[in-house]
């Protein structure tokens, strides 16, 4: 028996004949809505931040090899374990990997989004038919709520960020398990097979992003709450799923430290797992103000005395929805918030995580809760007559498409991002170091430098500010303050490569070659894919006199590099060292990049005889 065949029985051949033609018609709407949606974010580019580190500046992915990838099944990346995806990036970089200038086209990393979004949008349609009916009716309130999945402007992070490749992967994971959970726990003749591809589903979703460890509950949720089985059925269903989660729980306490969040009371983090619940409805009801930073770490929630608040909304919510469902008129209501919860349940900060430092909430968290409020709008709609609610749903459904095509333009660049952070937070340190680092690969340090210190100012302690500042003021030729920056970001996190490559890098145009070994060595270490350190160690052997180490290394950057000087640089000292042919390759390569790069030129011509006598 085929996955479609479980994922989708018919009841039976007349049921199946009756109910395909709008079936169809309804998920083509839905698959639709979706990519009008999020479509125009496949003109995105990568952002700062975790773009650069995955994908961007991944010489894992340039190109990818199995030798690669395999390291990403044998080890942590980035302090999460989720070899699936890195596995699935490296099926994308393969077509998206341009090796004449050895970089990756961030387009297509943002067309595998948007059509994994529209297959999720499409799971969870199928899953609504499931739970809620297959009728007429049903189906196209199954494909209401699946709309409101699609298209629901608090998606677009989850959707129009290439790294949230990784929630696309994990909702597809899941969404195929809990469809086949749901079919083993209707259909005894079909539990073996479905509850097999359930399972396997689940143990992809887990090794995708850690945060599936919710997926137990989420089916113990529809189980229990909507299907309404038993207790003891639902636990012997779900208790092996439980078992499966624990490792990665302990993996990622344990590779997952939050050093830089600062600490509040226990007795206080129910209160801050309510607001970001308040916080979260209030955007699903009003979708407006939507950035990448809302600034509502636990320690402000609790000093502005909010908390003590707004745990009034879910609270009094789930008791609405509570003492509906003992009456027996609203089980598939109560089951879709229990969703709500379940999925949203590890970044709720009942336990601190490292995103804390900038924001307890933030819309990516949300992407699988919203099958919860796909879940709430279906059983709703299920309940009233088509004619009743076609219209308004047809309107509301534009509106959704339409906002959220324009917060797609918010993701479609680093400074984009930042700005729009700043808008809705003045005091973003996410927008502020975004806006600071656009400036700077713009190559305007004097509009970075005022926006770096506003970072510096609202937290010294963040090590990207610094170094962003230090960056700022060498740029400016204050070489001096650029230094005490680099080695501030170095003491506030020795782990981050960046500010250690680029005091290396100061250093060395300083002249202070002695002191840049060392230094250089170390940030490769911590970076061994950043061109950055490879070419500062490389061109500090030279100055050295070590060429053949100044190559090796050299000839590491020139791997990942789109930067002229790596390329020249290495002809150079290629050509130092009597190998002409892969020196003009070298060289040419730099000419490749930037056809007007004099070094380049008159390195090449020396070697090819024709350098002119001043």
């Amino acid at each position: 028996m085929t996955t479609e065949a479980i994922l989708h029985p018919p009841e039976s051949e007349s049921d199946a004949r009756e109910q395909s033609a709008p079936a169809r018609l309804a998920l083509v709407v839905v698959v639709v809505a979706a990519l009008l949606a999020m479509g125009s974010s496949v003109n995105n580019y990568f952002v700062s931040g975790d773009d650069d580190i995955n994908l961007a500046h991944n010489a894992d992915f340039k190109p990818p090899t199995a030798a690669n990838v395999a390291k990403y099944w044998r080890e942590p990346f980035m302090h999460m374990y989720m070899p699936v995806t890195y596995t699935l990036w490296a099926g994308v970089a393969r077509f998206s990997y341009e090796p004449a200038i050895g970089a990756l086209n961030p387009h297509v990393f943002h067309a595998a989004n948007v059509a994994l979004h529209a297959l999720n949008s499409a799971l969870v349609f199928l899953h609504l038919r499931r739970l809620i009916g297959r009728g007429q009716l049903e189906t196209w309130a199954a494909a209401a709520g699946a709309v409101v999945f699609a298209a629901h402007p608090i998606q677009v992070e989850a959707v129009a960020w290439a790294t949230g490749f990784k929630d696309m992967v994990y909702g597809a994971c899941t969404l195929i398990a809990l469809n086949a959970y749901v079919v083993a726990a209707k259909q005894p003749k079909l539990f073996s097979k479905a509850y097999l591809l359930a399972t396997v589903a689940l143990c992809l979703a887990l090794l995708s992003k850690p945060t599936a460890v919710v997926v137990p509950l989420l089916a113990l949720s529809i189980d229990r709450f909507v299907l309404g089985r038993p207790w003891a059925s639902v636990a012997r269903a779900v208790a092996p799923w439980f078992v499966l989660a624990v490792p990665i729980v302990i993996i990622t306490k344990v590779i997952q430290p939050a050093p830089q969040v600062t600490p509040i009371a226990a007795w206080a983090r129910p209160l801050v797992a309510a607001d970001a619940l308040a916080f979260y409805a209030g955007t699903v009801l009003l979708p407006i103000n939507l950035a990448a930073d809302y600034g509502r770490t636990p320690a402000k929630v609790i000093a502005s005395g909010q908390a003590y608040f707004t745990w009034i909304v879910p609270v009094v919510a789930g008791a609405v929805l509570w003492v509906l469902n003992r009456r027996g008129t609203s089980r598939p209501l109560l089951g879709g918030g229990a969703v709500v919860v379940a999925a949203a349940l590890p970044l709720l900060g009942l336990v601190t995580f490292d995103q804390q430092k900038f924001s307890t909430v933030t819309d990516r968290y949300f992407y699988l809760s919203m099958v919860g409020v796909a879940i709430i709008v279906a059983s709703l709609l299920a309940r009233a007559p088509l004619r009743w609610w076609a219209g308004p749903a047809l309107v509301v459904g534009m509106v959704l498409i339409g906002t959220s095509m324009a917060q797609t333009r918010h993701w479609r660049d680093t400074m984009a991002v930042g700005q729009r952070a700043l808008a809705v937070n003045p005091e973003s340190e996410i927008g502020l170091n975004d806006v600071a680092g656009a400036y700077l690969d713009q190559g305007s340090a004097s509009q970075a430098l005022p926006v770096a210190k506003r970072a510096v100012e609202l937290n010294e302690n963040d090590h990207r500010a610094q170094w962003l500042l230090g960056a700022a003021s060498w740029g400016v030729e204050n070489t001096a303050d650029a230094e005490v920056h680099f080695r501030r970001a170095m003491e506030i996190d020795p782990t981050a490569p960046l500010p250690v490559s680029s005091l290396a890098a100061l250093l060395a145009q300083q002249g202070r070659f002695e002191e840049v070994e060392p230094l250089a060595r170390r940030a490769v270490e911590l970076d061994p894919a950043d061109p950055i350190a490879r070419f500062t160690l490389g061109t500090t052997l030279m100055q050295l006199g070590r060429r053949e180490e100044a190559a090796r290394e050299m000839s590491v950057a020139a791997r990942t590099s789109r930067d002229p000087r790596v390329h020249a640089t290495l002809g150079i000292v290629l050509a130092q060292l009597g190998r002409p042919d892969e020196a003009r390759k070298a060289l040419q390569n730099a000419l490749t990049l930037n056809p007007s790069y004099a070094p380049a030129r008159e390195e090449l011509d020396r070697l090819d005889g024709n350098a002119t006598t001043p």
